[in-house]
């Protein structure tokens, strides 16, 4: 779809936030903020570990992302 070909990493999970924009994790262990019409990259931030799933609160202010257990 759309978002493979605008993401550069495995995309494990992808949740939207309330204002529309689409919050994905990855196997580059980054979490992504999608602007949701246009797909556009708004920011990315380093969790130091491949993310397997990510949620947003339902103020949309925080973001979880969950990772593997060592």
């Amino acid at each position: 779809g759309q978002l493979a070909s605008r993401d550069p990493a495995f995309t494990h999970s992808a949740a939207f936030a309330p204002d529309g924009r689409l919050v994905t994790s990855h196997a580059d262990a980054k979490l992504r903020v999608w602007e949701d019409e246009e797909l556009q990259l708004l920011a990315e931030v380093d969790v130091q570990q491949p993310c397997f799933g990510v949620a947003v609160s339902s103020d949309g202010r925080r973001v979880a992302g969950a990772g593997p257990v060592p």
